[in-house]
């Protein structure tokens, strides 16, 4: 099984502790992306791309997504891999914690068929919007309602995210993203809160709106 996996961060000491708590084999797989200079950052999506795109163009069974508050236990990630190994057929698959907590969007993998099929990541989201509209694209890619359960998998892995009770994940949704709240009412019909509701009424229902990707729009990226 071959993979790669993305670790985007913009808070080093997190990455560090992460790095250093990943088994060697596992972190000879890492894409390290260093967004923690402003002169760096090219923003979350961008660097999931960074890394999608590796595994699409070096025919890889997964991308792993994997946040920098993760803390892995004994196995140091293997764990996981050993997971996934068994879950070939699979679209996504989501680590689920032993001990601690862990939630959804902090470690997690895409086979290369759900990259092929559902596209990459929309570069005009932040993450806390990003993993949404995925989550409704890989709805709308294999045609099923509400929400993803048929395809979304969880293994057990020895982890914890420490990250979680800190209050910084939404950080930026208030005015500094109104653009780009804008845009995903845009596209989906709906505002981003709205994932927990009865769905979005017409999704990419204008035939220039490609399902895999929107192109790029004109506004000024934050670079925190």
């Amino acid at each position: 099984m071959k993979y790669k996996i993305s670790l985007p961060s913009a808070y080093v000491p997190d990455r560090e502790c992460c790095f250093a708590a990943m088994a060697p084999e596992f972190r000879g797989n890492v894409d390290l992306i260093d967004n923690a200079a402003p002169n760096k950052n090219i923003g979350v999506s961008r660097a999931w791309n960074q890394t999608a795109t590796k595994v699409l163009e070096e025919n890889l069974d997964w991308l792993i997504i994997l946040s920098t508050s993760v803390i892995f236990g004994a196995k140091g990630g293997m764990d996981f891999i050993q997971a996934l190994a068994e879950r070939e057929g699979h679209t996504v698959v989501e680590a689920m914690a032993i001990e601690g907590q862990l939630f959804g969007w902090h470690y997690l993998a895409f086979s290369r068929e759900c990259l092929e099929r559902v596209g990459l990541f929309d570069e005009n989201l932040p993450v806390y919007f990003g993993d949404i509209d995925y989550s409704l694209r890989i709805q709308r890619a294999y045609n099923i309602d509400g929400r993803q359960q048929q395809l979304w998998e969880k293994a057990p892995v020895d982890c914890e995210d420490l990250g979680m009770a800190r209050s910084n994940k939404l950080a930026g949704v208030n005015d500094p993203a109104e653009p780009r709240i804008n845009y995903f009412q845009t596209k989906w019909g709906k505002h981003p809160g709205s994932w927990q509701e009865e769905g979005y009424p017409a999704p990419f229902n204008d035939p220039s709106n490609d399902i895999k990707y929107w192109p790029e729009i004109q506004y000024e990226r934050d670079q925190v």
